[in-house]
């Protein structure tokens, strides 16, 4: 290898920070917790590691699934919406 394409012993390589996490706010400004959240999701991945085991072993791919699930969900956020306002 020549100096110029040996990697430097310090040289590190940086990720631009990006938030995938989303802050819910009511209309007065509080914020409010997430679905997630008040699931405690994501405290034991068990279930979700099986979850997509269990679409492999049926021969889906687990990623399609998730975005089609996504999907239904964000089509249902405004009309849930809708109910609670009526409600209040």
């Amino acid at each position: 290898m020549s100096e110029a394409t040996q990697p430097k012993s310090k040289e590190r390589v940086k990720f631009a920070k990006t938030s995938a996490h989303i802050t819910y706010k009511l209309k007065d400004g509080s914020r409010v917790p997430g679905a997630s959240t008040i699931a405690k999701i994501g405290d034991d991945p068990s279930a979700l590691i099986y979850w997509a085991w269990d679409l492999g072993m049926q021969k889906l791919d687990y990623k399609k699934v998730r975005e089609t699930a996504a999907d239904i969900g964000t089509q249902k956020i405004p009309f849930s919406h809708k109910k609670i306002a009526f409600r209040g």
